[in-house]
């Protein structure tokens, strides 16, 4: 994004982040031999959040919301971009093909939500930033 600005300084972005526990259950899903190095697989989910929160803070002109938000509320991110870019038929049409989010959470084992919980308390401020907590488990 940085070397886009100084080429279009009219440019603005639109940053998207998405709950760290469901993208590292998508990615355990699709490459589950990654499961035995699951904290370095937390570090990098993590470090996308944190970069994320950077590119929002340093580029200025954006729109900014989660993959959740246009899950849970379409019309709310529609109506946001057509207020910041003026684009009136942008429509979300995609919500209904969607899995939940706490399936995908539930998919990972307690040991998997402890070393992952290790990992982001490290930076619980990003979490809090994107409108994420740390998952816990009733025992």
């Amino acid at each position: 994004p940085h070397i886009l600005m100084d080429y279009f300084t009219n440019i603005s972005f639109v940053v998207v982040a998405k709950n760290p526990y469901v993208t590292i259950s998508e990615i355990l899903d699709v490459a589950p031999e990654l499961a035995g190095d699951i904290e370095r697989l937390a570090k990098q989910v993590l470090n996308i959040l944190i970069i994320q929160r950077k590119n929002n803070y340093l580029l200025g002109n954006n729109i900014t919301f989660t993959y959740e938000d246009m899950c849970k509320r379409p019309e709310w991110v529609e109506e946001r971009v057509n207020k910041h870019y003026g684009i009136n038929d942008f429509k979300l049409n995609n919500v209904d093909q969607l899995t939940t989010s706490q399936s995908l959470i539930d998919n990972l084992t307690d040991f998997q939500i402890e070393t992952i919980n290790d990992v982001f308390k490290r930076s619980l401020d990003t979490l809090t930033y994107w409108g994420y907590d740390l998952e816990t488990r009733e025992n």
